[in-house]
């Protein structure tokens, strides 16, 4: 079914917002989806049955994480050897380099010039590009093409497949600039947690200057969309990249690499039921578990996990604070669970609440003692707070050792 671009883009990153080029918005990231299994005590869905999938609600408190990009340049080197070509009868050598880009049209507002913005499952990178046509006998640049390259993805945290989409945009060609074709190739940068084959174009979508030329004409704009998957059940990770090649009828071929991106990684974890596996960038670590004292279901466990995070000498999990980090070895739960409810004496409807949480690195069979708190309190608000928190490392892909925090909202 044909798409217009705004629907590409609105299918590719759910859950965000988009705006005009100069807009303002917001990101929204998933806190407390769905699924993960209703039980009692809180161990983030690993007991229990599970329940259906479904979108997770929007934190548009998230804010997209910046990583600079370093720029390229290729001129200087070609610059030194001038001499030395125009000797052997070469007249014109081309050179590239990057730069920040010059708009084109709107693309997502999580993409940023000059930089890499990236959440727990959208990521971008914006980068712009000139290629210099040089006189080897005079030195001076004599034709230019200058344009931008945007590429950006949705990862899921259900599926290993996710669509890549791409934007290459000449802004201006001058002189001997004209006629230039530009080829860009994006593909995974695999070996950063290499298995073999692990990051494959799975034969979707269709990109233009996958393996054909572009004529570089002022104004154009190419679009593209291509499918990629994690084909093994590891857990991997990999990167993506855009090398572009230009050609010009007056002189030798010029380059630039675009990239690598941020890390990509990818698991079949068998703690994620029901997902047969799912991918996201574990450099985004602001996973929070929003809770509220005015919310009348889980108020007694949010006043107390407020109280837990204020008095623990160095205030676990509580955002600006250290995180948590997932645990998911059931016996060192039993340890944590066991250790922190020793001396607490659940009454009728009640059960027993500690924190850090039993699903925590940070559990009290773990830490010194005075590093986690306990106390008897409602059972189903315990075990509503238990089902969101299965729900949020569902959906933000919380692996073992990855880091989460728990937000409280006071009056």
């Amino acid at each position: 079914m044909k798409r217009t671009k705004s629907a590409a883009i609105l299918a590719l990153l759910p859950g965000l917002l988009l705006v005009p080029v100069g807009g303002v918005a917001l990101a929204a990231t998933s806190t407390t989806g769905t699924s993960g299994g209703v039980h009692n005590g809180r161990d983030g869905g690993a007991r229990g049955a599970v329940t259906r999938l479904a979108a997770p609600p929007a934190n548009r408190s998230a804010r997209p994480v910046s990583r600079p990009v370093a720029l390229r340049d290729s001129c200087a080197q070609v610059r030194a050897h001038l001499t030395e070509d125009a000797a052997r009868g070469i007249r014109r050598v081309m050179c590239v380099t990057s730069t920040l880009p010059v708009k084109a049209m709107a693309v997502p507002f999580l993409c940023n010039s000059g930089s890499e913005h990236f959440l727990r499952f959208a990521d971008c990178l914006d980068i712009g590009w000139v290629a210099n046509i040089i006189n080897t006998q005079t030195g001076q640049v004599v034709g230019k093409v200058r344009g931008s390259i945007t590429f950006w993805n949705s990862l899921s945290y259900k599926s290993r497949i996710w669509p890549e989409s791409i934007q290459l945009h000449v802004s201006s060609v001058t002189g001997e600039g004209a006629g230039t074709t530009i080829n860009a190739p994006l593909g995974c940068v695999v070996g950063v947690v290499p298995v073999q084959a692990d990051c494959q174009p799975n034969g979707t979508g269709k990109w233009a200057g996958q393996k054909g030329f572009l004529l570089a004409t002022a104004g154009k704009t190419y679009t593209g969309e291509l499918g990629f998957e994690s084909v093994t059940a590891a857990t991997v990770k990999f990167e993506f990249e855009v090398f572009m090649t230009f050609e010009n009828p007056n002189t030798s071929p010029g380059s630039l690499v675009i990239g690598p991106t941020t890390d990509v990684r990818c698991d079949s974890k068998n703690y994620f039921k029901p997902t047969t596996g799912g991918c996201a960038y574990p450099s985004w670590t602001l996973n929070v578990l929003y809770l509220s004292t005015n919310d009348s279901t889980v108020s007694q466990a949010a006043k107390f996990i407020l109280a837990a995070q204020n008095a623990i000498p160095n205030h676990r999990g509580q955002i600006g604070s250290l995180a948590m980090t997932r645990l998911t070895d059931r016996t060192k739960m039993k340890a944590n669970r066991r250790v922190a409810c020793r001396n607490v004496h659940p009454g009728p409807g009640q059960s027993c609440d500690e924190y850090p949480f039993a699903s925590s690195h940070q559990g009290a069979a773990l830490v010194p003692r005075g590093y986690w708190r306990a106390r008897a309190l409602n059972a189903r608000q315990n075990s509503k707070v238990g089902t969101l928190l299965g729900r949020l490392f569902l959906t933000s892909r919380i692996i073992d050792g990855d880091p989460f925090y728990v937000g409280i909202k006071t009056p």
